[in-house]
């Protein structure tokens, strides 16, 4: 095979890169010099638009990282007099918090455009308004029929079909295989993932949990041990009380250090919030500020996310782009290292080193 530009330059992963050269292809003024070609197909084969006319459609506007007055910023727009697209990509990260709910107003006789690897539905997270109670939120959550779910391999197949030769076209569908699942392996390894997460139990068990102030809560919230290992859906889990860390009220939230397989089979780590009670996760963005600040230590890396105060992938970063994160749902090549028993034990050693630096060490 000859030589790739996506995957020469690296960035086949890089979601602002890629969504560029999706917009220049939809563009009728792009470097294709196919006219409407691209969008009126992408328009009828992928949106799902009946009856596209032409006329008028070589107005079209297509603009990628469009602001929008929260400060967010959609990452392809298509806008013309009849309707207005909004596309939100995904490669490699994960929903943000009422990110849908928000680019859906964009939408004008259309649906929202949500392109993932396979084509998932966004989360509540992800659907659900920022503003009101728990009750409300709920209520308000942008309906999945309102959202037109795409996987990447779907746009493979538009693509190769209407390519008409271009070789660009043509690579651009290579380096996205590149970061697709096999054929096949798109089922997770969940005897992998428990055996993964056990192997983080005794590496934590060596000086860590003792020099952290870490209580290790055999069951509790998505613990692994509890897990019926049929879905990553679960979140499994390994949970520790950080002791040193409670909030000051009676009864309130405690904080969590938490290794976990997530849904999307990324391997990542962080301090969450929950509750002393019932046991179960709690909102960070409901607890002020100013609470949480009392937490010195951590001052200076407090990014809430859903009950995460900060977290971080394997690699120490909230970045995947590099494919150095093990993926247990896809069983990508970083994830079959992990499968004979010296890859495995490497790889935990050097992760609980990196949360060590990324996070932990911030507790001392």
């Amino acid at each position: 095979m000859g030589s790739n530009l996506f995957k020469d330059l690296r960035i086949e992963r890089d979601e602002v890169m890629m969504c560029r050269f999706l917009a220049d292809l939809l563009d009728p003024k792009g470097g294709h010099e196919r006219g409407t070609g691209f969008l009126r197909s992408f328009l009828e084969e992928i949106v799902g638009a009946k009856d596209v006319e032409e006329e008028g459609l070589e107005r079209t506007c297509v603009m990628t990282e469009y602001l929008i007055d929260n400060g967010r910023r959609i990452d392809i727009m298509l806008q013309n007099p009849r309707f207005s697209v909004p596309i939100e990509v995904k490669i490699d990260a994960r929903d943000q918090q009422s990110q849908c709910y928000d680019y859906w107003h964009y939408a004008r006789n259309a649906p929202l455009v949500y392109l993932t690897k396979e084509g998932h539905v966004p989360s509540e997270w992800s659907r659900k308004p920022k503003e009101g109670s728990e009750e409300e939120r709920q209520k308000g959550m942008l309906p999945e029929d309102r959202i037109k779910c795409v996987s990447w391999e779907k746009i493979c197949g538009w693509l190769e079909k209407r390519s008409g030769g271009l070789d660009q076209v043509s690579q651009y569908t290579q380096a996205i295989r590149s970061f697709l699942p096999e054929h096949g392996k798109r089922q997770a390894d969940c005897a992998l993932v428990r055996d993964v997460l056990e192997a983080f139990r005794r590496g934590m068990d060596q000086g860590i949990v003792e020099r952290y102030g870490l209580e290790e809560l055999d069951r509790s919230y998505r613990s692994y041990r509890d897990w019926p290992g049929q879905s990553l859906s679960y979140c499994p889990g390994l949970n520790y009380r950080v002791k040193r860390a409670d909030l000051p009220e009676e009864g309130g939230p405690r904080m969590w250090f938490r290794i976990e397989v997530a849904g999307d089979g990324y391997l990542s780590a962080g301090f969450c919030l929950v509750d002393a009670k019932t046991g179960e996760k709690v909102d960070a963005q409901s607890i002020a500020i100013e609470d949480l600040r009392q937490f010195d230590a951590l001052r200076s890396i407090i990014s809430r996310d859903d009950w995460w105060l900060v977290w971080r992938f394997s690699n120490g970063k909230q970045d995947v782009s590099r494919g150095d994160v093990p993926n247990f749902k896809t069983m990508d090549r970083c994830a079959k290292k992990r499968l004979d028993e010296k890859g495995l034990a490497a790889f935990v050693e050097e992760t609980i080193q990196i949360f060590e630096a990324q996070l932990l060490g911030y507790l001392l």
